[in-house]
């Protein structure tokens, strides 16, 4: 649905090609793209999520050791 109907405007506010075939201005290509080998799953997706969260929590627990 997002990219069928809604990637057009997202890309206004966020431009960032994630599709083959999309394309931004010169100005808002990233400067080092990177492609991965493996697609983004959602389980792929929820183990970053997993990751990140679990370093946000340490994170916490350290700043309020200080």
């Amino acid at each position: 649905m997002i990219q069928k109907y809604g990637r057009k405007d997202l890309l206004k506010e966020y431009p960032v090609p994630l599709y083959k075939g999309e394309k931004v201005s010169k100005e808002m290509e990233p400067s080092y793209p990177e492609e991965w080998k493996t697609p983004l799953t959602v389980n792929l997706l929820d183990k970053h999520q997993t990751i990140f969260n679990d370093a946000k929590k340490e994170a916490e627990i350290e700043k309020d050791k200080k």
